[in-house]
C-alpha cells in the first residue's frame, strides 16, 4: 500500500514539473512574441508618414507615444556666464545649470559661455498593463 502511495506521489511530482516546464515554455514563447509586436509598432510609429506629428497615437489594444528628448545645458566657457545665473560658493563663482535652463526657457537665448544638446527622443507602448515597453 505505501509503495502504490509513493508511486503514485511520484507519479503527481511529475505531473507537475511536466506543467510547469510547459507553462515556462508558453510563457517565453509569448514574451517574445510581444516584444516583437512592440518593436514592430514602435518601428511604424517612428515613421513620419504614421506619426503624423503627434506625441501620441491610439490603437486598438495600446497606445504608442513618444517623449521628446531632454535639454542638457553645456558649459563651454564658464568664466563668460553672467554671474546672475551661477552660484557663489566662498572661494568661486560657478555657473548654475538649473538657473541657465530656466533663463533659456523664459527668454529663449542661450547665455554666453553655453550651449544646449538634446537626448534621444524616446518610444514607448501603453497597453493598460503594467509592462510599459520602452525602446
Amino acid at each position: 500500500m505505501r509503495d502504490e502511495w509513493a508511486g503514485a506521489e511520484q507519479h503527481a511530482k511529475d505531473q507537475i514539473d511536466r506543467a510547469s516546464a510547459w507553462l515556462e515554455g508558453e510563457a517565453e514563447r509569448l514574451r517574445y512574441e510581444i516584444a516583437w509586436r512592440q518593436n514592430s509598432a514602435m518601428a511604424w510609429f517612428k515613421r513620419d508618414e504614421n506619426n503624423l506629428g503627434l506625441p501620441s497615437r491610439k490603437l486598438i489594444n495600446g497606445t504608442l507615444k513618444k517623449s521628446i528628448g531632454r535639454m542638457r545645458v553645456i558649459i563651454t566657457d564658464g568664466d563668460s556666464v553672467p554671474k546672475d545665473l551661477c552660484s557663489h560658493n566662498p572661494e568661486e563663482w560657478t555657473p548654475n545649470k538649473n538657473k541657465i535652463q530656466a533663463e533659456i526657457r523664459k527668454s529663449g537665448e542661450l547665455p554666453e559661455g553655453t550651449h544646449t544638446e538634446y537626448g534621444e527622443d524616446a518610444y514607448y507602448v501603453e497597453t493598460g498593463h503594467s509592462d510599459k515597453y520602452r525602446g
